[in-house]
């Protein structure tokens, strides 16, 4: 599986009163850094804080230190969206080799809604390996509909990528995320048709 962009959440509440709706902190195609936890403080006035680290895949601002700060008053409600997102990816084996050559790798990636989505190409029997598949790419944040989507490969991935142009089983997968939180997924079969650059 491959890692899923995060939101930031938080909620506030003045003492002795009750919380707020969680507010969402970070842009859509944020990526929080593993080994940094989010952190959270309160001045004596009610002042918040948080702050958290991007992760070097993030969509906005890679290997960052953010913060987000606000006053006292809580926040309105915000309505809730629970549907997650309808996404589908396409690759074709001649863009995967085009990429494993240093030519960007080009997907089609549809999404029914604005959408952060991070993609994988992964070896059939895949068992959780990073070293055999081309993973770790970044975060890209998409419009509604279908998208051409580019990435550029590092040295370690295009040796990966061509040896997966090579396996029949071979998968994309892709993560969506949309701006509440929902999570779509998607895997579709390496295409066999040649590439049609958009």
């Amino acid at each position: 599986m491959i890692a899923c962009p995060d939101r930031v959440r938080a909620a506030f509440a003045p003492a002795g009163h009750s919380f707020a709706p969680a507010q969402t902190l970070s842009p859509l195609g944020t990526v929080t850094d593993d080994e940094f936890t989010v952190a959270a403080a309160l001045s004596d006035e009610g002042r918040r804080l948080v702050a958290w680290k991007t992760a070097g895949i993030d969509a906005g601002r890679p290997d960052s230190l953010l913060a987000a700060m606000g006053d006292p008053s809580p926040e309105p409600p915000v309505a809730g969206d629970h549907t997650a997102p309808r996404v589908s990816i396409a690759v074709t084996r001649a863009a995967l080799a085009e990429a494993a050559s240093g030519e960007p790798l080009v997907a089609r990636i549809t999404c029914s809604e604005p959408c952060a989505v991070v993609a994988g190409v992964f070896p059939s029997g895949y068992v959780n390996d990073y070293t055999t598949a081309v993973a770790g790419l970044r975060v890209a944040v998409l419009p509604a509909g279908s998208n051409p989507t580019t990435w550029h490969l590092d040295p370690a991935q295009a040796r990966i990528a061509h040896t997966l142009v090579m396996d029949p089983g071979a998968t994309v997968d892709v993560v969506a995320v949309d701006s509440a939180g929902n999570i779509g997924l998607a895997q579709s079969s390496l295409e066999r048709q040649a590439n049609a650059r958009p």
